[in-house]
Parts: structure tokens; sequence; C-alpha cells
């Protein structure tokens, strides 16, 4: 099957999970692979220098056919959880569908090495967007996770920056942006509102 940036798809077995993983070094890296695939128990992998290009490709343009796939604009969520608790934050973000009373596709995924989850939710309705922002983040908030991982709180997730930060973590971020901007120049109004 090819898609419209000509790319194949890049496996051909379904599968819950696909891993993309690039290793550099020096020696036999090609066996050492195989030893840590054996040793985790992996059912299959494939080992080719060839296509990663095409791997890579695939997986830097697959956020456009999430886009292109949905109803309505992709509610685009950057979270974080403890990589313990992975498998269970997984698997609740995955059943996010099932607990709302409307329309949505979760399609997750992220950097396993860091726990950091892009949760992408499909075909829902905008005026459910903010409920089902608030499902998500307290699934993560409940597995000792973070909401905001690789881009900050910003201004869209100061609504339930009480899920991982304390009144006296506020404060002190408080303390510390007034210290280092004491005119409030730097993300004006963002956080904190105005000195």
């Amino acid at each position: 099957m090819v898609h419209e940036h000509g790319l194949r798809r890049p496996v051909a077995a379904e599968a819950p999970f696909y891993t993309l993983v690039e290793v550099s070094g020096t020696g036999d890296i090609e066996n050492v692979v195989v030893e840590v695939l054996e040793h985790a128990e992996v059912v299959d992998a494939v080992l080719e220098p060839g296509p990663a290009r095409a791997l890579w490709a695939t997986r830097e343009q697959h956020t456009e056919s999430i886009a292109r796939s949905t109803t309505t604009p992709v509610v685009k969520l950057d979270v974080a959880v403890p990589i313990r608790a992975l498998p269970e934050a997984m698997g609740e973000l995955a059943a996010v569908a099932g607990l709302v009373d409307h329309p949505c596709r979760p399609i997750l995924f992220g950097h396993v090495g860091d726990g950091n989850i892009h949760v992408n939710l499909l075909d829902v309705p905008e005026a459910q967007a903010e409920a089902v922002t608030a499902r998500v983040f307290a699934i993560v908030a409940a597995n000792g996770g973070s909401i905001s991982a690789e881009h900050g709180i910003g201004r869209a997730k100061v609504p339930w920056i009480h899920l991982g930060r304390s009144d006296v973590d506020r404060d002190t971020m408080r303390v510390i942006k007034d210290a280092l901007d004491p005119a409030g120049l730097l993300n004006p109004g963002v956080l904190f509102g105005r000195p």
C-alpha cells in the first residue's frame, strides 16, 4: 500500500505497538542488538540498515496522516509518565474513547525511553475538547506523570497545573520568575499574570 507521500507501509503485520530503534557504534553492533532483543523477549524484529531512512520518513510524516483522518481538529497533548507506569498509562489512555459520551479515537505514540507520550485524540467535537483533555490529564496525574512533557505548561495547560505542581511549587516558581524577570517581560501574563 502506497500513501500519498509515496511511502509504503513499513510493516506488513498488524501489532499493538511498533518500536523504531536506531543504534550506532563500532564493532559488531548487529549481534549486540540481537542479544538485547533476545534478552527482552522481542517476538519479531527486523534489523536492516538499508530502510532506515524510509522508516524515519514514515515516523516523521505520520502526524500529517493522523490529521487527515479526523473529522475535527486533533486534540494534541504532550504528556509523560514514569517508565514503570507506561504500560498502565498507555492502556488507560487508549481506553479514553470508552469513557466519554462522544466520538473519540485516541492515537498514542512517543518516546518509550523517557515516558513521553503524544496523545492525539481524533473526531472529538470542539465543545468536548476541554473535557476530554481533563480526562487525559487526570489519567496522567493518577499514574504519577506530568501534563507537560517536552513543551511545558504554556497557556493551554494553566488550568490543570495543579495536577502536577503543589501550591508550594507554584509559589517557588513565582519567586524565581520575579527574581529573574522583575519587569515581567518574559512570557508576560502566561502563568502568573502581570507583576
